[in-house]
């Protein structure tokens, strides 16, 4: 799905906040225009965790009630 989001110029913007993509800048050594810094990778890749660890505690509490 990332293939296919960074092959589109116009979806190139928001594919790089998607998770695998936002992981790999922190292991970034030469950074190109347009890229995430590591310190922001590793944030986005932060919120992404975040978000599923939240999700599946909502998840977890309504089925275990």
């Amino acid at each position: 799905m990332t293939c296919i989001l960074a092959a589109s110029d116009r979806l190139r913007s928001s594919a790089r906040f998607l998770p695998d993509r936002a992981g790999l800048r922190l292991m970034q050594i030469h950074q190109e225009a347009g890229d995430l810094t590591p310190l922001a990778g590793g944030a986005v890749l932060l919120l992404w965790t975040a978000g599923v660890v939240t999700l599946a505690a909502v998840s977890f509490a309504r089925r275990d009630v």
